[in-house]
């Protein structure tokens, strides 16, 4: 993982990765609202991408080459983030 170009900003909304809300249907994460789900992203992100799935949301910030926080950084760089593996 590179952060070479990561650059911090103040973030104020809580982001839960795998959402609180799933409209995949898919089982709900056990433990959605613990700190290891939970990262801080900006508020517009964060209303824009709510109910995306991890992977959604993992191509959504490497199509646009950026992550919000060093946190949501490492929770991307896993390979399946989920109720049944990664975090």
């Amino acid at each position: 993982m590179h952060f070479d170009k990561f650059q911090f900003a103040f973030r104020t909304s809580v982001e839960h990765y795998f959402p609180q809300t799933d409209p995949s249907g898919a089982k709900g994460m056990e433990g959605v609202d613990r700190f290891g789900n939970l990262c801080l992203i900006s508020p517009s992100s964060n209303s824009r991408l709510s109910n995306y799935s991890p992977a959604d949301k993992k191509k959504f910030y490497r199509e646009n080459n950026r992550a919000e926080s060093l946190k949501q950084a490492l929770m991307m760089s896993y390979e399946h983030w989920g109720p049944d593996g990664g975090g």
